[in-house]
């Protein structure tokens, strides 16, 4: 049954495919100040940012960031990310804010062993070390420097790649791009995001004045549309948050001129400052302050806008649970204690495999629901929601069967669906990548 259900996912997923993605939440939770022992990112994590048209709580932000940067960790471990100078472990939360704020200058971040490469061939193909996975930003972008026969410029390999994965796909479809061609495209995809987050580029944190539904922009941005010279600032906002709509662009900095009067914009950066400064001085007791001020300040600025406090905190709850990886944790072991004990009668042996296999399904559930309340909307809209859903289905099903017949291995046939399922969806990011990167699509192009 859990094979046929799993054939019969594959089949639903090629309807799927022509629906927009939705961006999901699957990040572990902020409430892990405490890699470092010094500061207490609880309320920092609940900043809430806008991504993809998204609004979310930074924590989320940054987790993603960090596994799409160096890969998610193995079994229901929260991302971090090692220096290798001193061997201490940095949660993502710490790791992001130090791009951000700069408690690291952008040339020592770019000399740090951060970015996955984690196709063998491609680390053959650009010259680096083969027994490495992680590489510095500037040991990516020098791999294999070329000078270009028409032009007095350098070109590296990975370039070339991605490049010719652009010319290919074009040609040949997405299904037909070589793999080289593809994993370069993610790494490249990548270095885009570091250089995002170095320049502050992702955090989008100010709510748009007018509609609240409207695109957010960050604060570099907002004091750049009060200070700076207009045609710069429209040629930025192009480049940016208006995906190359000029018009877009003129639309915003009118709105963001006219929105916010130059006192407020003062009183957000005078907050912004305490929040940056409490942070490089790793003050644990004003960061935390200063964290609640900074949020107060930009829901002041758009009530309408600005989502609730509780809102964010579910979200960072359902990072924290992380309940599909518990789910299919549980469904292991009960296919494990199952096959076990499938030969004796013992009632004792039955109810400890329902009991594990009923813990499987109640994190199942809670996860599905908390996904509702976050989205708004049956989590339906991708391959990692419809996989997931089949999954369900597998250990429904296989429960009513086992209660009705009793033979054990419909029992069985749902955990191991379920257990298929959920840690496919789990591990998949760390198999095949992610190219859905912030700005990927711009930056191939």
């Amino acid at each position: 049954l859990g094979l046929l259900l799993l054939a019969t996912a594959s089949r639903a997923e090629e309807g799927e495919k022509t629906k927009a993605a939705h961006d999901h939440a699957h990040a572990p939770a902020p409430r892990e100040a405490v890699l470092t022992g010094e500061l207490d990112f609880t309320e920092a994590a609940l900043l809430t940012v806008q991504e993809g048209g998204r609004k979310k709580p930074l924590h989320t932000l940054a987790s993603e960031s960090l596994e799409q940067l160096t890969g998610r960790p193995f079994f229901l471990a929260t991302p971090y990310w090692k220096d290798p100078s001193t061997q201490e472990r940095y949660a993502a939360m710490d790791v992001f804010l130090s791009m951000w704020l700069g408690s690291r200058s952008r040339e020592e971040w770019r000399k740090l062993p951060i970015i996955l490469v984690s196709y063998a061939p491609l680390r053959r193909e650009l010259g680096l070390e083969e027994h490495e996975k992680r590489f510095s930003l500037d040991q990516v972008r020098a791999a294999k420097q070329q000078r270009k026969s028409s032009e007095d410029q350098q070109s590296s390999r990975l370039e070339e790649l991605v490049g010719d994965a652009h010319r290919l796909r074009q040609e040949m479809g997405e299904a037909n791009t070589p793999e080289l061609e593809h994993q370069a495209e993610i790494v490249y995809a990548r270095m885009q995001l570091m250089g995002q987050i170095l320049w502050g580029d992702t955090a989008n944190s100010v709510p748009h004045p007018a509609n609240p539904s409207g695109t957010w922009i960050s604060l570099d941005m907002l004091m750049a549309i009060h200070k700076e010279p207009e045609e710069e600032v429209l040629q930025s906002l192009s480049e940016g948050v208006a995906r190359g709509n000029p018009q877009t662009a003129r639309d915003l900095y009118r709105a963001y001129l006219k929105g916010y009067k130059t006192e407020q914009v003062e009183k957000l950066l005078l907050s912004f400052l305490r929040f940056r400064d409490a942070y490089l001085k790793r003050d644990k007791e004003a960061f935390t302050a200063s964290s609640r001020e900074l949020r107060a300040a930009l829901a002041e600025l758009s009530p309408d806008g600005y989502p609730a406090e509780a809102a964010m905190a579910r979200e960072v709850g359902y990072n924290q649970t992380r309940p599909f990886g518990k789910a299919w944790v549980l469904y292991l072991l009960a296919l494990i204690v199952g096959v076990a004990t499938f030969r004796m009668t013992s009632q004792g042996a039955r109810a400890a495999v329902l009991a594990l296999y009923a813990a499987g399904l109640a994190f199942h559930v809670y996860g599905f629901v908390i996904r509702c309340l976050i989205a708004g909307r049956p989590p339906v809209s991708n391959m990692f929601e419809s996989v997931i859903w089949v999954g369900f289905g597998t250990v429904v099903f296989g429960l009513i069967f086992e209660l009705i017949y009793r033979p054990k291995y419909f029992l069985l046939c749902g955990a191991s669906g379920g257990f298929l399922c959920l840690v496919l969806m789990d591990l998949l990011p760390v198999v095949m990548g992610n190219a859905a990167l912030p700005g990927f699509e711009a930056g191939i192009n």
